[in-house]
């Protein structure tokens, strides 16, 4: 089968998609990723897979066309190429409406729903009873297993106290809401032997002289950072977040609206024990593997959740030695690509009918 992943050429080292195009590659199939060929010449293809919505107008706001890209999908409907789409979320994160209309036209338009949990599949199922949708979990991105750390040496390597408990916070922060929550978060725990690894949280800049109260303001953060135990770094490769999360105990989910989240597989893989707002297909997989969860709105509820985990690694109970054998169990790349396969061949390509 020929697969056309809807998205630039230059995006396809995101690991999520690399590893997927990779696994469907060995599964048998032909897997391009191309923008240009999904508008002139999608016939090439038996299927159109799509992951986020705004990579069809390369996540560029001003050249997004609903007329156009609505007259292009009855096209590709006319001509029997089908169309799949990854649901990583139910509507852009920044709730922009003519982003949101986008995503509403993609959903609106494709034969079938690439869930990564359960939640997503009840609420779209409802919405769209017409599609075809099929669960397939968010699998590990990347060769995180070849390279595995011990927590104690990786924490040296951080110059991090070896009985020291660490709470980890990884990829972007979207808002200042998700500041706030980790920052509330930390300060409600306040024990000097926890240290927090926050690489990307938002620092602001040091301005030489230059807009006075930005740079007040990075100082403050600078001090207030230290004072809480917080080490940041920005954005980290891949040799060096590999040492952030060995050197992690408790990794902590920032978000207050969610649907999925990478850091969970990630975090998993690592053999860490995770904490993440109830919500979402994030909230129904930390139940249903004993980890904790939050209520994002509530702080005393945050607060608890983190101390749960916290008693629960010093307890040594091996949440987190569980949490890597689910992942290899049912998360692996491999495993959720021949998924996949099963899913295109015999019921998307050939069972289903539209």
């Amino acid at each position: 089968m020929r697969i056309l992943m809807v998205i630039h050429s230059g995006l396809d080292k995101n690991a999520y998609v690399q590893s997927l195009v990779d696994g469907l590659i060995k599964c048998g199939h032909i897997v391009v990723c191309n923008l240009n060929d999904f508008w002139d010449s999608f016939e090439k293809y038996d299927l159109l897979y799509f992951q986020w919505p705004e990579a069809i107008f390369n996540w560029s706001r001003n050249q997004i066309d609903l007329e156009r890209l609505s007259r292009h999908f009855d096209r590709i409907k006319e001509s029997g190429v089908r169309t799949v789409v990854t649901c990583h979320n139910l509507h852009p994160h920044n709730n922009d409406v003519l982003t949101t209309d986008l995503y509403n036209l993609v959903y609106s338009k494709v034969d079938a729903f690439h869930h990564l949990g359960r939640y997503s599949f009840r609420i779209m199922s409802e919405k769209y009873p017409h599609r075809y949708h099929f669960i397939a979990p968010h699998h590990i991105a990347g060769n995180l297993w070849a390279h595995p750390l011990c927590t104690a040496d990786a924490k040296r390597r951080l110059h991090i106290p070896e009985n020291n408990i660490v709470v980890s916070s990884f990829g972007a922060f979207r808002n200042d809401d998700e500041v706030r929550l980790f920052i509330e978060m930390a300060k409600d725990i306040n024990n000097r032997h926890l240290t927090f690894l926050v690489p990307r949280i938002p620092m602001g800049h040091f301005y030489n002289g230059r807009h006075i109260k930005r740079t007040i303001k990075y100082l403050l953060n600078v001090l207030q950072y230290k004072r809480m135990g917080i080490k940041y770094s920005g954005y980290l490769p891949d040799d060096e977040l590999n040492v952030w999360l060995y050197a992690s105990d408790v990794v902590f989910i920032q978000r207050k609206e969610i649907l999925n989240s990478g850091n969970l597989p990630l975090a998993y893989s690592a053999g860490k024990v995770v904490v993440g707002p109830d919500l979402g297909n994030v909230g129904e997989i930390l139940k249903e593997t004993e980890n904790y969860s939050f209520n994002p709105y509530d702080r005393a509820s945050v607060r608890q959740s983190v101390l749960n985990a916290i008693e629960d690694e010093r307890r040594d109970n091996h949440l987190g030695s569980r949490n890597l054998k689910y992942a290899q169990e049912n998360w692996s790349a491999s495993k959720v690509c021949r998924l996949i396969d099963r899913v295109l061949t015999r019921k998307l390509l050939i069972d289903y009918s539209l």
